[in-house]
C-alpha cells in the first residue's frame, strides 16, 4: 500500500517538484540577501541561513503542508476512489496510515531539498563555513514540530470541504502562527508555530517541551481521525 501511494505521487511528479522547489527556495533567498545586504559579504552562507530559515518554516512549510494535504484528499474524492479503495481487501488502518506516512514522507522531502539548497549554495557563498551539524539538528527537530499539523490538515483533507473554506482555514492558522511567534510569550500557545520555534530558542527544556506537545497533539488528532475515518460511509 505504502508503494503504492508513493507511485501515485512519483507518477504525478511531486517528489521532485517538492525537492527542487526547496532549492528554488534557497536561490531566491540568496538574491534577495546579497541584494539587501543583510549579510556581511564574508558571511553570506550563514546570513542566507538564518534568513532563509524563518521564512521557510514559519511560512513555506505550512504552505505546503495545506496544499499536500490538500491534493492527497483531492486525489481519492475525485470520482469516488474512496469507494474502490476501500472495497479492496486492504485494512482501513493500513490505508490511513499509509497516506499519513506517505505525506511525511513529502515534508521530509520538502526538508531534504531545503538543507542541500543551504549546504551547497549557501556553502559555497561563504567558502564552506557552514556549522553543519547544527543546521542538521536544527531543521530535524523542525521537521518533527510538523508532525501535528500534517497530521491536522491530513484529517481535515479527508472531509467533504470546499476548497475555500480549507484554504480559508489553512490561511487563517499560517497568519496566525507568523503572528504569534514574532511574541515571546504567545507562541507557546500555539502548536503550528513549533517549526519555526525549535530552530530558535535557546533553551533546551522548551525545545523539549516543543517536541512532547507536538507529540501529544499528533497522537490526539491521529487517534480521532482514523476513527472518524473507519466508521465513515466512504460510499455515500
Amino acid at each position: 500500500m505504502l508503494r503504492a501511494e508513493l507511485y501515485k505521487y512519483f507518477r504525478m511528479h511531486l517528489i521532485s517538484i517538492t525537492f527542487f522547489a526547496s532549492i528554488i527556495w534557497v536561490l531566491c533567498m540568496l538574491y534577495f540577501v546579497i541584494s539587501s545586504k543583510i549579510a556581511d559579504v564574508t558571511n553570506i552562507g550563514l546570513g542566507l541561513y538564518v534568513f532563509s530559515r524563518y521564512l521557510f518554516c514559519a511560512i513555506a512549510v505550512p504552505a505546503y503542508i495545506i496544499l499536500i494535504t490538500r491534493v492527497a484528499g483531492e486525489m481519492e474524492q475525485r470520482n469516488n476512489n474512496w469507494g474502490l479503495l476501500l472495497s479492496m481487501p486492504i485494512k482501513k488502518g493500513t490505508i490511513y496510515f499509509a497516506k499519513i506516512i506517505t505525506l511525511l514522507g513529502m515534508i521530509f522531502v520538502f526538508y531534504a531539498g531545503y538543507t542541500t539548497g543551504i549546504l551547497f549554495i549557501g556553502g559555497i557563498a561563504s567558502n564552506f563555513q557552514l556549522p553543519v551539524m547544527e543546521i542538521l539538528l536544527e531543521l530535524l527537530l523542525s521537521f518533527i514540530c510538523t508532525f501535528s499539523i500534517l497530521s491536522f490538515f491530513y484529517v481535515f483533507s479527508l472531509e467533504k470541504t470546499s476548497i475555500i473554506i480549507y484554504l480559508g482555514v489553512g490561511v487563517v492558522i499560517l497568519l496566525s502562527g507568523f503572528l504569534a511567534i514574532q511574541s515571546e510569550i504567545v507562541w507557546i500557545y500555539c502548536p503550528w508555530c513549533y517549526p519555526t520555534a525549535v530552530t530558535i530558542v535557546n533553551s533546551l527544556g522548551l525545545t523539549i517541551k516543543c517536541i512532547g506537545i507536538n507529540f501529544a497533539l499528533t497522537l490526539a488528532v491521529n487517534l480521532i481521525g482514523f476513527i472518524r475515518f473507519c466508521r465513515r460511509q466512504w460510499t455515500a
